[in-house]
């Protein structure tokens, strides 16, 4: 999926009803443009990959193809909230 306008947006939102949802939808687009889950065997230069932890967060992540071990490497970050229903099961 890529989101391009806002019916792809609004697509994208309409499949991410919480915050493990929107995890798998973005994995999905991710996919959709060359990331593979990550592997850190087979990480190399020129490398699309991502990873999740609680199937809540995702970190994606490309590898630039000049890289080489030691030269350093840039971090860039966002952050986003899926809005949710809860529930609490015993309510004041």
């Amino acid at each position: 999926m890529h989101i391009c306008s806002a019916r792809d947006a609004m697509k994208f939102i309409d499949s991410s009803p919480d915050p493990f949802h929107a995890v798998q939808s973005a994995i999905s687009a991710l996919e959709k443009c060359g990331f593979e889950e990550w592997n850190e065997e087979t990480l190399a230069p020129g490398s699309k990959a991502y990873f999740t932890r609680n199937k809540s967060t995702l970190v994606a992540f490309t590898v630039g193809s000049n890289y080489t071990p030691g030269s350093g490497f840039k971090i860039i970050g966002s952050h986003t909230d899926s809005p949710n229903l809860k529930v609490k099961p015993y309510s004041k």
